[in-house]
């Protein structure tokens, strides 16, 4: 199997891990009813599932550097199939949120393995573009789960299906994954990186891309959160108004990694943070401005969401390009560091939006836009092998 077979197994796999996530919501209620419990009591399956991921963060990046990616892959895949089926068969809430766990568990680390996999494979500049395209087919599922989802609520009154075929197709990449067999591309490394790269954790370097990664996930989550509720609260608009931007907030982000991905090796993974941060702050700092227009409120997220999309995966490329000897690691640490962004920053907007005011929460998206593009250039200044070469 070459890097290009690769590179689509495992975009398949991030389209998976898409569909599930996005395809949980419509099938709430029936989860809820499956196991004798209401909303409130079904809405801990999340919690578990974060909990799980973040263990499995921590986990999957030392055995990724011991074993190999594939191996952590095939055995993420083993977890989660079977935890799938468990979640939408689960017929108490403990069972519901074992499965939870071990869902969160698989899904975490076919994360941080095709990530890691891809930017391998991909090395240097190459690896911007082919984590993009990786990272956008993740998008590309979470926008048609939902469809697929209340296409089965309206020809069969159940969403269950959709999660059934989120696994079956995850299971499907099984056999190619066995049978994959290609070698990291070769870049030597410099003395300094070899010794960064072997005393992984003990590097300020990886805790400052960690901070902006934090942030990152914080501001995503936040904004795809919350949106509909901003767009209800601070205009005349609907929730179905709202509904209809927040999609057009993920098609945007899904947008941008599409355009880093076309663009090929053209640019370093610094010229598309420099860009997409700078981009970002300007989408940050146009919302608040924008409380009471649509138009201009619409403006504003698309511009944001647009810059926002090469971010994640460019942030795995550079820090795989750094930490050559330890990517796994390296990637894995960050992604933990962006879990917990994504866990606390949307609270903090949830708490100003609903106690203090609309505008409150989207003065703390532009505040974070702001902190991003801030980390980047002090990471700049002070960590020259993260500087452009």
């Amino acid at each position: 199997m070459n890097r290009k077979a690769a590179l689509a197994t495992a975009c398949v796999i991030l389209f998976t891990l898409g569909a599930f996530a996005a395809a949980v919501g419509p099938a709430l209620d029936e989860l809820a009813e499956n196991a004798g419990t209401d909303l409130a009591g079904v809405g801990a399956l999340f919690t578990v599932m974060f909990v799980g991921s973040l263990a499995a963060q921590v986990i999957a990046g030392p055995l990724i550097d011991r074993i190999g990616q594939r191996p952590v892959m095939i055995a993420a895949i083993l977890l989660v199939v079977p935890s799938y089926v468990g979640i939408t068969l689960s017929t108490s809430v403990p069972m519901l949120l074992a499965f939870g766990v071990i869902a969160g568990l698989g899904f975490a680390a076919l994360d941080v393995s095709c990530s890691v996999l891809v930017a391998q494979l991909f090395a240097g500049q190459e690896s911007v573009a082919a984590l993009n395209w990786l990272h956008l087919f993740f998008g590309i599922g979470a926008v048609i789960a939902p469809a697929v989802a209340g296409l089965f609520l309206r020809v069969a009154d159940t969403a269950l299906p959709a999660l059934w075929i989120t696994g079956a197709v995850l299971a499907l990449t099984l056999p190619l994954l066995i049978r994959l067999k290609v070698r990291p591309a070769v870049i030597p490394a410099s003395a300094g990186e070899t010794n960064a790269s072997l005393n992984v954790y003990r590097q300020p370097l990886l805790w400052a891309v960690g901070v902006l990664l934090l942030l990152y996930v914080g501001a995503e989550t936040g904004i795809g959160g919350w949106l509909t509720t901003y767009i209800e609260r601070s205009t005349t608009q609907g929730a179905e108004a709202g509904a209809l931007i927040t999609s057009g907030f993920w098609l945007a982000l899904s947008a941008g990694r599409l355009a880093i991905a076309r663009a090929g090796n053209r640019y370093t993974p610094q010229t598309v943070l420099w860009t997409s941060l700078a981009g970002s702050l300007g989408g940050g700092l146009l919302l608040p401005l924008a409380t009471g227009s649509v138009a201009v409120t619409i403006g504003a997220v698309m511009v944001i969401g647009f810059f926002f999309g090469p971010i994640f995966p460019t942030i795995v490329a550079l820090i795989t390009d750094i930490f050559r000897r330890s990517p796994g690691k390296a990637v894995s640490t960050a992604m933990a560091m962006g879990s917990v962004g994504g866990a606390v920053l949307p609270w903090v907007q949830g708490a100003l939006l609903d106690r203090i005011s609309p505008s409150a929460s989207v003065i703390l998206v532009a505040a974070i836009t702001l902190a991003m593009l801030a980390t980047w250039a002090t990471i700049q200044r002070q960590h020259p092998t993260a500087a452009p070469g």
